[in-house]
């Protein structure tokens, strides 16, 4: 389109005038995107600064929290070996069985309580119920197979979510085996 279109017919002065205006809004509208791309660019790099620290701390915190988690939930797995599947404890007795409720109390306000994962602290709480049923149902002497097998189940269960929580039955990345 030729100038003089555009101009609609404006000569001389008027014409430069309104020429140097277009140049003129044209290099403060680059001007203006120029700063705000870098402006963006600009934070977009400190974001990704502060999400990179913030993974890595996250990072350190979780190894961090899996590595103490590791002697106490050993402590607990060997509390629960009481019932095993294989071979079943068939002397197990309602006297061992409060014992164990104890010691697992106990094992929960002073040493691992705090480190359970939310799905562990379940499973642990759906132990703890399982023995005191058995147990406030008054029996003497060995349980009986049903409420032995009751209980192991949550007690297995309650391994699986500890061995979940520390990753212990991760599969080891291919070549690293």
């Amino acid at each position: 389109m030729p100038w003089t279109e555009i101009l609609g017919g404006a000569t001389g002065g008027l014409a430069a005038v309104i020429i140097a205006a277009l140049f003129v809004g044209k290099l403060i509208s680059e001007k203006m995107a120029d700063t705000a791309t870098k402006l963006l660019e600009g934070r977009l790099k400190r974001a990704e600064e502060i999400q990179k620290t913030s993974l890595a701390f996250s990072s350190v915190i979780d190894t961090d929290l899996r590595t103490r988690r590791i002697p106490v939930y050993a402590e607990l797995w060997e509390m629960t070996g009481l019932l095993p599947m294989w071979p079943w404890n068939t002397e197990l007795e309602y006297e061992a069985l409060h014992q164990l409720t104890g010691e697992l109390r106990d094992w929960y306000f002073r040493t691992g309580g705090m480190y359970l994962s939310t799905s562990a602290r379940d499973a642990y709480f759906e132990v703890q119920k399982s023995i005191n049923g058995v147990i406030q149902s008054g029996g003497n002497g060995r349980i009986d197979d049903d409420e032995y097998k009751a209980i192991r189940e949550r007690c297995s269960a309650l391994r699986t979510e500890l061995a979940e929580d520390i990753l212990s039955r991760k599969e080891a990345p291919p070549g690293q085996q």
